[in-house]
């Protein structure tokens, strides 16, 4: 609930060009916060900057100048994709296509330097019931459809260890930068924790850096330096830590110099063929990952990857 008069909400739609519909509660707070104590007459939106937060584990700061949407992944200690920060990416992802301040998206770690995204939540998958693993798993077939189905630009600045899930979700972007050195690594590396990456990642991988090099890749559970990520194309560029950011959003807003219209439709033509199957096949799959993923030996892999992080943190 905002307290102003009319008056000074009208001055504002006016000054702003829009509507008190397209605007959403945000951007509203950001301009009045830039007006506060000043004269009708004084007011300017030049440098306005909207923040927003989808929830603790998404946070998102909307630059109402440039149109662009930053999102960093803030689940502690390593962005793990358990529920909350699925459901969390999940939301804020469709509200930046719903809101028409937004013409892009640049998703990044809150944990600059340490680690991107660590993948899914290995903890769901170990001594759950089959229920929690349908409902697990279809949470994150929906953040895959959500993302790998944006209909607005989207690039990824990887600034830490993006392993697994992590390396799909940058995949699910249009553009990839990744910090370099620093012994960071990337990759879908399902294999080596005795579980099979679902077909939706592996038509991410194969799009991204081809059959043969997918097959390589994923049956050994590869994960890649920034450097060789960008000689198989896993990536499309590297920067030093403190200029990744700068970087990607030259990229992202590259994307949104293009049409938006012809850029959607280009882009669901690329990508609508497996969403359409995973959709098609949606309670199948969840079925099948429960039941995978309940077999003894299949646990005694993921019990034994469990206890090996145990260990680590003593």
């Amino acid at each position: 609930m905002f307290c102003v008069t009319d008056k000074r909400l009208t001055y504002i739609f006016k000054k702003y060009n829009g509507s008190k519909e397209n605007m959403n509660r945000f951007t509203i707070s950001a301009i009045l916060k830039s007006i506060k104590g000043k004269p009708i007459s004084s007011i300017s939106l030049k440098n306005v900057r909207c923040f927003s937060s989808s929830s603790d584990k998404m946070i998102v700061e909307i630059d109402s100048q440039s149109g662009i949407a930053t999102m960093y992944a803030n689940n502690a200690p390593v962005n793990s994709l358990d529920s909350g920060l699925l459901t969390a990416a999940v939301k804020a992802v469709k509200e930046a296509e719903r809101n028409p301040d937004v013409r892009g998206i640049l998703l990044t770690s809150k944990f600059d330097g340490q680690v991107f995204c660590a993948g899914l939540n290995i903890l769901d998958m170990y001594q759950k019931s089959h229920q929690h693993l349908v409902d697990y798993w279809t949470m994150v077939q929906d953040w895959y459809l959500a993302w790998y189905g944006c209909k607005k630009p989207t690039v990824a600045a990887i600034n830490g260890h993006a392993p697994a899930g992590g390396c799909a979700w940058s995949m699910m972007c249009d553009y990839r930068i990744m910090q370099s050195g620093a012994g960071k690594t990337i990759g879908l590396n399902e294999t080596m924790l005795g579980i099979v990456a679902p077909f939706f990642f592996v038509e991410l991988i194969q799009s991204t850096i081809g059959h043969r090099a997918s097959e390589e890749a994923l049956l050994k559970g590869l994960l890649l330096s920034a450097e060789d990520a960008l000689k198989y194309g896993m990536i499309d560029d590297i920067e030093k830590l403190e200029n990744l950011n700068s970087k990607a959003i030259k990229e992202l807003k590259a994307f949104m110099a293009i049409n938006l219209n012809a850029y959607q439709g280009s882009k669901m033509l690329l990508r609508q063929d497996v969403m359409k199957r995973l959709i098609a096949v949606k309670k199948e799959d969840a079925e099948f990952f429960a039941n995978f993923v309940s077999q003894p030996q299949v646990q005694e892999s993921i019990g034994n990857y469990v206890a090996s992080l145990k260990a680590r943190k003593k």
